[in-house]
Order: structure tokens, then sequence, then C-alpha cells
């Protein structure tokens, strides 16, 4: 399909040089060379990365599982669970005292990204890379955590582009 269509614009437009002359005064030979170009510019892209096509339904399957996918985290009603090194941890959500995500520059172009969860007792960090479910996870502290300021400032370290964003939890009442 796509050099049928890559074919036919470079006839038109051969067509249209050939004969400009005759579409000069009427302004519809600009538009016409126009969309021949696009049509020239898109089916040559098609052609060349034919990998690349991703529809929607295909997107919204990978972000559907993504977000339902639990990972090492088993969710309750009173907080979460997760297995980390052999070892069961389960954190309350009344517990929890401050959740920062991050974001750290490591090598050259990459970054590594996570979650902070702070405890009265301990903190825990989670990788996005590393732990599985880590989506989820953010989504069921928001869902269970609804007296948290989401719209605290981002809070920039010169740590060679450290970034930190801090949700701090407002005075329940």
């Amino acid at each position: 399909m796509e050099k049928a269509v890559l074919v036919a614009s470079i006839i038109i437009l051969g067509y249209i040089f050939y004969n400009y002359s005759d579409f000069e005064n009427s302004g519809i030979g600009y538009s016409i060379i126009f969309l021949c170009f696009a049509a020239i510019v898109f089916s040559y892209y098609k052609i060349k990365y034919p990998s690349d096509r991703h529809d929607f339904l295909t997107v919204e399957k990978e972000i559907n599982d993504l977000e339902n996918f639990d990972g090492i985290f088993r969710y309750e009603e009173k907080g979460f669970r997760f297995v980390l090194s052999e070892k069961n941890e389960f954190v309350k959500w009344d517990d929890i005292v401050e959740v920062n995500s991050f974001s750290i520059p490591s090598g050259y172009r990459n970054r590594q990204t996570g979650i902070e969860v702070v405890t009265s007792d301990r903190n825990f960090e989670f990788n996005q890379k590393h732990i599985p479910g880590i989506k989820k996870l953010s989504d069921q502290l928001y869902r269970n955590l609804p007296h948290w300021n989401v719209d605290s400032p981002l809070v920039q370290i010169n740590n060679f582009g450290l970034k930190k964003n801090y949700f701090v939890q407002k005075a329940r009442i």
C-alpha cells in the first residue's frame, strides 16, 4: 500500500511540475505539491521503518498490563507486603511518613528512577528498572494515601542532575 501511494505521489508531482503553467494562476498547484510531498515523506517512513507500527490497542494493552501487574508486591486493606532478598516486609499505610520519587543520572544518557517510601521506622527504595510492579505500587500509594499533597514543588539538588520529588503528608483532621 505504501509503495503504491509513493509511486502515485511521484507521478502526480511530476505531472504538476511538467504542466505547472496550467496550475500557476489557480493556486491549487501549491496545495497539490504540498500534499504530494507529505505523502512521499510518510510513505517513505512507513517503508523504511515497518517495525515501528504500534496501534492504539497494542499500546493500551501494554499500559493496562503494567498497571495490573503486582510484581513483588501484595496489597491488603491496611498496607502492602513485598518480598525482597528473601525477607518478607509489611508496610502499613498509616506508618508512611513520606514518599519520594527520584531520578538519578547513571552513566551517559541513562537514569535510575524509582520511589522511596519512608516510614517511621525504615526507608524503602524501589528502583523502577529492577523492581517489578512499581507502576501499580505508585497507583496504590496514590489511592490509599488520600491526604497527601501531590502538587508539592520539585526540589532539584545540584548533585550531577539529581532530582527528587517530595510528597509531604498533610495533617489529618
